[in-house]
């Protein structure tokens, strides 16, 4: 074992002989330095979690205030035999909307050629989208073929 290492040190040696060490370029030590120094000054991250506390107070007030209505609402009453939740759910008065959808669409200009343009652009990258889902799902299954 100790001739094999022995020999495998010696042929090191005679293609290490062959190379020549190269001496650093000048203000190498100081750049390598000033780059240790500025890496130590940028602070580093902390760790926090991924959800703060107001993200969770707010999960939880988004949670809890439809169960609230639910159960605290009060209103029209419904026969007794329908059941806990169909109770309540017609007590709830959401507000209503008075939308109209004859003028949602009215700024469209379809004979303006900027607009043709931008909707090619959309159609487009749309397909492109599409072809390169396609392509990558033939490959993978070439892949695991």
């Amino acid at each position: 074992m100790k001739n094999g290492k022995s020999r495998e040190d010696r042929l090191i040696s005679n293609i290490m002989k062959d190379f020549k060490m190269e001496s650093p370029s000048e203000g190498f030590t100081d750049k390598v330095m000033q780059t240790i120094q500025s890496e130590q000054a940028i602070p580093a991250m902390e760790p926090r979690p991924l959800i703060n506390t107001a993200g969770w107070i707010g999960i939880t007030v988004g949670l809890l205030v439809p169960i609230l209505l639910l159960f605290l609402g009060a209103g029209n009453e419904v026969p007794s035999e329908a059941s806990g939740w169909m109770q309540r759910l017609p007590s709830i008065n959401l507000p209503s909307f008075d939308f109209q959808y004859n003028g949602l669409f009215s700024w469209i200009n379809l004979s303006s050629s900027t607009l043709l343009w931008i909707f090619t652009g959309i159609g487009g990258i749309i397909l492109l989208t599409f072809l390169e889902r396609v392509f990558n799902e033939i490959r993978m299954r070439y892949f695991f073929v």
